[in-house]
């Protein structure tokens, strides 16, 4: 599955750059859904990889994200996040990101935003399983 997302941000590329790169560990300033980011202990000297807790919206859960591919100079980098601590049965447990950051104008920034994930097979109901709980 790929999902892709475009937004258009009133900042200059650099600063909208700073705060997506410059400033990895601190997605929980920017990101409603992020409860808290913290360095992965055992990244191995890797600075580029960090834990986000997603808090009330899944208790229990985190993201494990490791930038890849990072260009300064195009502004661009690839995310790869493991989700874990979610319930079993869940379809997803994790997805490549490709961010792009293109200046519009000095003060307007176009952000582009491409995930790939593979979904897991869910664990849907047979159709015996529906037809007893609607006769039921």
């Amino acid at each position: 599955m790929t999902m892709s997302t475009k937004i258009t941000v009133a900042a200059p590329a650099s600063k909208v750059w700073s705060v997506l790169f410059d400033d990895y560990m601190a997605l929980d300033t920017w990101m409603a859904s992020i409860d808290k980011t913290r360095p992965l202990d055992n990244a191995q000297g890797n600075p580029l990889v960090r834990i986000a807790d997603l808090g009330a919206g899944a208790p229990g859960a985190w993201l494990e994200e490791t930038a890849e591919d990072v260009d300064p100079s195009n502004r661009s980098m690839t995310i790869v996040t493991k989700i874990e601590g979610m319930p079993d049965g869940s379809p997803i447990n994790g997805f490549t990101s490709k961010i792009g950051v293109n200046e519009i104008s000095p003060d307007e920034t176009e952000v582009t935003w491409d995930a790939t994930s593979d979904i897991q097979d869910f664990a849907m109901p047979n159709s015996e399983q529906i037809n007893t709980g609607l006769t039921a």
